[in-house]
């Protein structure tokens, strides 16, 4: 090689390490074969970071509860029956024909002039299908029974309302029912609270007949509807109107009430609470009175 093509060979490999990425030849040979290989720069392969895995949905507030079932029914309607007003035990009244009919007695409530009562469903407490006084039922076999009250404000629109109550005596925060299932009452759900709730949602009742039992919120979006479609097993059952409707929290395993059993089967039907009591003049007793 002559000393003028040698010093251009230098040349030209300087100015590839300075330009940091030229490939040159030395007589057919490239520079990287002959030991080059620093001469050349390759990039970096750029990776793509994997995404960010989706933070899991917040669990619901509100929990299922174990069924259970009417431990003593009794001999007439199969349903729950006691001496002492305790919602969820049945609430019968007589019809016109003199047929004695079931239904439920609901959330314990008091108005703003300190009298005590309870909810029920308004279709119970109406002629010609219902009647105004409302009884327990003290015995098994039927034989005893205990007036109530009169039932009072009955509305029922065999659609979206449906609901009466009777007043029994003086409230006595000290001394009333704060709890329906076995979980103390915290709240009322607004009625615009409880058409917001997910479809899904486990929504409970405690019903004469039915005892406890919680269903999947089918919609809220009117009238409740809970149930399964996909299921032969009933929300309720005839003789829980008026029985009461609710979640329970996750985190207190309190009773938030939602409404009133109002019609049965499959897929049952329930009327809102807090615009019944508004219209009745009542407040629902919660753990918070005490």
């Amino acid at each position: 090689m002559s000393r003028r093509r040698a010093v251009a060979t230098v040349t030209i490999a300087a100015a590839c390490v300075a330009a940091a990425g030229c490939t040159s030849t030395v007589e057919g040979a490239a520079l990287a074969s002959r030991g080059g290989g620093a001469l050349t720069t390759t990039a970096a392969p750029t990776t793509s970071a994997a995404p960010a895995p989706a933070a899991a949905p917040a669990p619901s507030p509100w929990i299922n509860i174990p069924s259970v079932p009417v431990a003593e029914p009794d001999d007439l309607g199969h349903a729950a029956f006691g001496r002492l007003p305790i919602p969820g035990v049945q609430l019968r009244h007589q019809r016109a024909d003199g047929d004695w009919r079931l239904c439920t007695l609901g959330p314990v409530v008091h108005s703003a002039d300190g009298r005590l009562g309870f909810v029920t469903a308004g279709h119970c407490a109406l002629p010609p299908g219902g009647g105004a006084e409302q009884y327990l039922q003290a015995d098994r076999a039927g034989t005893d029974t205990l007036k109530l009250g009169t039932a009072s404000g009955a509305v029922d629109d065999d659609d979206s309302i449906d609901s009466a109550v009777v007043w029994t005596g003086q409230y006595d925060p000290r001394a009333t029912i704060s709890s329906v299932g076995g979980h103390q009452v915290d709240r009322v759900m607004s009625e615009a609270e409880a058409r917001k709730l997910p479809d899904g949602t486990p929504i409970c009742i405690v019903g004469a007949v039915t005892g406890i039992k919680c269903s999947p919120l089918i919609s809220a979006t009117h009238a409740i509807q809970i149930g399964d479609f996909a299921s032969s097993d009933d929300a309720a059952a005839p003789g829980d109107s008026g029985g009461v409707v609710f979640v329970v929290n996750r985190d207190t395993q309190r009773a938030v009430l939602v409404g009133l059993v109002q019609r049965a089967g499959g897929i049952s039907m329930a009327t809102y609470l807090e615009p019944a009591l508004a219209r009745l003049g009542a407040q629902a007793v919660t753990i918070n009175d005490s």
